[in-house]
């Protein structure tokens, strides 16, 4: 039997212009055994596994915050690839909505909604890319490429938020010796004490390899400089 949550979990919505105008509709947030759940073989939405993978990241770093759709047979409406990430993560169960106020031809058409309308939207990428640079800032406790873009992604968008080419670049240090000696160069791994510094470029992965010394890791990194833990 599907876990009812507190009543705080409880959405109350209202609807205009539909066939549930004028009357309020309760949705109530479940639980419900992924095994039990059936999906939609005709489900015209297709995910890839590199965005299994991704989905899955997100919801380990965040929880499953966003409920599957479902009508009153506990087929899936919306959320398949939410399933499929959490199967990948092992879980048991995932929280549910279960859609009893539509139609059959309002559901088939709530499926194709629900992933349409969010392709219509678009980001303003000078206000992203702030907003990544202030999360890069942030002592994080995830890895970053949980929000759904990679580390080359994130140096792009913060570069381009900033409005003077030289705001994003590091100060140029002058030399003004011509006979200085070049104690490090890229590649170098350096040692210092139990910890490790690499010279090189964050969004390679190579880099990470070699800071790593082969060892798994997480990361935390920003546009010049990538710190690894163990």
């Amino acid at each position: 039997m599907p876990k009812t949550l507190p009543r705080s979990a409880q959405i109350v919505i209202g609807s205009r212009g539909s066939a549930c105008a004028h009357r309020r509709v309760g949705l109530r947030i479940r639980r419900v055994t992924i095994s039990d759940l059936k999906l939609d073989p005709s489900n015209p939405r297709v995910h890839s596994e590199h965005q299994i993978r991704r989905l899955a990241r997100s919801i380990e770093a965040f929880g499953f915050v966003q409920p599957v759709l479902i009508d009153e047979t506990r087929q899936v409406v919306a959320g398949h690839g939410r399933i499929e990430a959490a199967k990948l993560l092992g879980l048991r169960d995932v929280p549910t909505i279960c859609i009893r106020h539509l139609s059959e031809t309002q559901l088939r058409a709530l499926v194709i909604a629900d992933n349409r309308l969010a392709e219509q939207s678009s980001w303003d990428e000078k206000m992203l890319g702030e907003r990544l640079q202030v999360l890069l800032q942030e002592e994080l406790d995830f890895d970053l490429e949980a929000i759904g873009f990679d580390l080359k992604e994130i140096d792009l968008l913060i570069e381009g938020s900033s409005a003077s080419g030289e705001a994003r670049r590091p100060a140029r240090i002058a030399s003004k010796s011509r006979t200085s000696v070049l104690v490090s160069r890229r590649g170098d791994v350096w040692l210092a004490d139990e910890y490790r510094v690499y010279g090189g470029n964050p969004l390679e992965r190579t880099s990470l390899s070699l800071l790593m010394n082969g060892n798994p890791y997480r990361i935390r990194s920003d546009r010049y400089r990538l710190c690894a833990y163990l």
